[in-house]
């Protein structure tokens, strides 16, 4: 099931925000500094812990799956109490899989909405900053708020799909 699922998630960032936010306040630290507009909620250190965590997600989680491959003789079991055993092995199985990625995708999602929100409220400091440096520094901002919204979404859908999968109707009908 995770396999699958995982590969369609696009849950590392296409793009090195914290370099970029860098480059972008230090070529307008004049303006910045005129308008006597300081950063003080750490941006940079909340972006390593996203990418920390992206790390986490993909390494860690990845190799701590236990697969679990029915023989064709457990999928073609015809005897009922051989069948509900093979079923409790799976499900025993899935709520493993489950409680590893459990810490991993809510530090995902801490993360994203920790960047996301320190984010926005950098953009409300820049209001009036003027152009051409209230531009640069919001076009990086809306970037970097647009990735982690997306990466928000596909946490919860990860996890919405871990859930799932255990209690999904009809999944055991041929093990019954």
């Amino acid at each position: 099931m995770f396999d699958e699922d995982h590969s369609s998630m696009q849950a590392e960032m296409d793009v090195d925000y914290r370099p970029l936010w860098k480059q972008t306040k230090a070529k307008h630290d004049n303006t910045l500094k005129a308008k006597k507009i300081t950063f003080s909620q750490s941006l940079g250190p909340q972006l390593d812990k996203l990418s920390a965590a992206e790390a986490a997600l993909h390494a860690k989680g990845k190799t701590k799956l236990k697969s679990l491959k029915l023989t064709v003789d457990e999928q073609n079991e015809t005897n009922p109490a051989k069948r509900k055993a093979i079923r409790a092995r799976i499900i025993a199985n899935d709520k493993s899989n489950q409680s590893v990625y459990k810490g991993l995708l809510k530090a995902m999602f801490d993360s994203c909405k920790s960047v996301r929100t320190i984010a926005e409220s950098y953009k409300l400091k820049l209001k009036g900053l003027g152009d051409p440096a209230e531009k640069d520094l919001v076009g990086v901002l809306n970037k970097i708020i647009a990735e982690t919204e997306k990466q928000e979404k596909d946490t919860q859908a990860l996890q919405t799909k871990f859930k799932d999968n255990i209690s999904k109707p009809g999944r055991f009908d041929s093990l019954k």
